[in-house]
């Protein structure tokens, strides 16, 4: 790891214990990094009071989501990327979904699949799945049409010239969609946690923290979610790196 990145956590840190120690702000809303960083680590461990099952909760309803987003949207926006006929058809769906908060359906999945996980669940792979159809489809018709017309000319027409050719163009840009939904998914599944009456995860327990003044707490689970968001963005990263090796991008 780069000693510069530490610097932005530092600076933040330290302005953290400054306000602190201050008394420009009650003990009560906000309390010194030492303090919370203690609490996290005794959040997880095992035992009654412990995160962790809270933690695999979240992870488990993000993945979940972005995994049925992923499956659903990239094969949609590749068909709406080749053919013209199909983007007139959902082009004014995808725009229409897109644009509404997602929030705002909150109530509505409520109606259709109660309080449950089905909910959060069905919340996520509908929102991140347009914003991947979006990229999907982007991805596709902007496509190097030289390269297109050099295949062609070499007789590689079909199936051939969309794996050889278009897929791999589209790839990146697929990517980069899949990668904002990854975002996407755990923010939504925190709100979702928080408002939908769920018995477990990280945003029940800040809600519940924040109601009961348990600011260690509340600043724990904040913490943890920041850091489960930068671990899976990571992650996604290198898997990137991986899939589009040949455009020599460096993360």
């Amino acid at each position: 790891m780069k000693l510069r990145m530490l610097v932005g956590p530092l600076v933040i840190l330290c302005i953290w214990q400054i306000v602190a120690i201050s008394g420009f702000w009650s003990p009560i809303f906000i309390s010194s990094p030492v303090k919370v960083v203690t609490k996290m680590l005794t959040l997880l461990l095992p035992g009654a009071s412990s995160m962790l099952p809270d933690l695999a909760q979240t992870i488990y309803r993000t993945l979940f989501g972005i995994s049925v987003a992923v499956v659903v949207g990239i094969p949609v926006g590749l068909l709406m990327g080749i053919s013209r006929r199909v983007t007139d058809s959902l082009e004014f769906v995808i725009d229409f979904g897109r644009s509404m908060p997602a929030t705002a359906l909150i109530p509505l999945f409520v109606f259709f699949f109660g309080i449950g996980d089905g909910a959060k669940i069905s919340l996520v792979s509908l929102s991140c799945s347009l914003v991947i159809i979006l990229n999907a489809m982007y991805g596709v018709s902007h496509a190097s049409p030289t390269r297109r017309m050099v295949a062609r000319t070499m007789g590689i027409t079909g199936l051939r010239l969309f794996r050889s050719v278009i897929l791999p163009d589209a790839l990146p840009q697929i990517l980069v969609g899949v990668r904002t939904a990854l975002s996407m998914a755990l923010v939504l599944v925190v709100v979702s946690e928080m408002f939908l009456g769920s018995g477990s995860g990280l945003g029940r327990r800040i809600y519940d923290a924040q109601l009961m003044y348990r600011i260690e707490e509340m600043y724990s689970c904040i913490i943890i979610i920041g850091i489960v968001g930068y671990v899976l963005n990571r992650s996604f990263v290198l898997l990137e790196g991986w899939l589009v090796h040949w455009t020599g991008k460096e993360k």
